[in-house]
């Protein structure tokens, strides 16, 4: 028995079914004919990537929230800074 060699999107999918959309990791591995092993190695992976994004993503929305404030309610709330934890 060789090992197989699966496409970035094909782990990303099966991670997906796990963390997004709920399905226990015997069920997929099961359908999916993967071990259980790889998938969660797949959603560690996944993790990690989430993490470096997530902080960008909260730069990011802070600053769109502080552009919209300004907008409705006029420069007096320039000085409020938006933060998310």
């Amino acid at each position: 028995m060789g090992t197989r060699i699966y496409s970035d999107e094909f782990k990303r999918d099966a991670a997906h079914q796990i963390t997004m959309r709920g399905y226990p990791v015997r069920e997929v591995s099961l359908r999916l004919g993967v071990s259980t092993h790889s998938l969660y190695k797949w959603i560690v992976l996944r993790r990690g990537f989430w993490d470096r994004w997530q902080a960008n993503l909260r730069q990011g929305l802070a600053h769109l929230v502080g552009l919209i404030m300004r907008r409705v309610c006029g420069e007096a709330s320039a000085g409020f800074r938006w933060s998310f934890v």
